[in-house]
């Protein structure tokens, strides 16, 4: 179940608890996001919180990103909506510094989503076509061949010069 979560109250919670409530934010929106995923290999908040303390924030970069990729694939699969790339607009406002807008954003997608996901047992809302294709390769060996009107060379036409070859 993906939890609402009211983005000013987060925000104002963060900035008065010295980002200490961001970090409890962004575990729980890390585990929420891997709900919607559909690798069961994902990792927890609280490792995706303790490598990024431990590789300076690195990780959470590439967090950010991925955490992007994936409502962008809920979004597309379930919702019908366009590919978007969030999670390279993700990246670039964490990179400038403006990573709470980032996690504001995730937080409104995940309540966007929440109703939806929540409804259907969490589980995702549509269903997924797998599409076969065959490719048939076939090879052809063409040589070019030399034909009798290949092999004649050109008639000269002086005439462009005003000399007759006629007489």
């Amino acid at each position: 179940m993906i939890k609402k979560r009211e983005i000013a109250l987060a925000i104002i919670l963060t900035i008065v608890t010295c980002g200490i409530y961001g970090f409890y934010w962004f575990v729980v929106m890390v585990d929420d996001v891997n709900k919607l995923s559909k690798n069961e290999s994902q990792f927890s908040g609280v490792i995706v919180l303790l490598l990024s303390i431990v590789t300076c924030g690195i990780f959470a970069l590439y967090y950010y990103y991925k955490m992007g990729d994936i409502i962008d694939q809920y979004m597309v699969e379930n919702k019908g909506a366009a590919p978007a790339s969030k999670g390279i607009l993700y990246l670039l406002l964490c990179l400038i510094g403006f990573s709470i807008i980032s996690t504001a954003l995730i937080q409104n997608d995940l309540n966007t989503i929440a109703d939806d996901f929540n409804n259907n047992g969490g589980t995702y809302a549509g269903t997924i076509d797998v599409i076969a294709t065959t490719t048939t390769y076939t090879s052809y060996t063409d040589t070019p061949t030399a034909s009798s009107s290949d092999a004649e060379a050109p008639a000269s036409n002086d005439s462009a010069s005003g000399v007759s070859l006629d007489k």
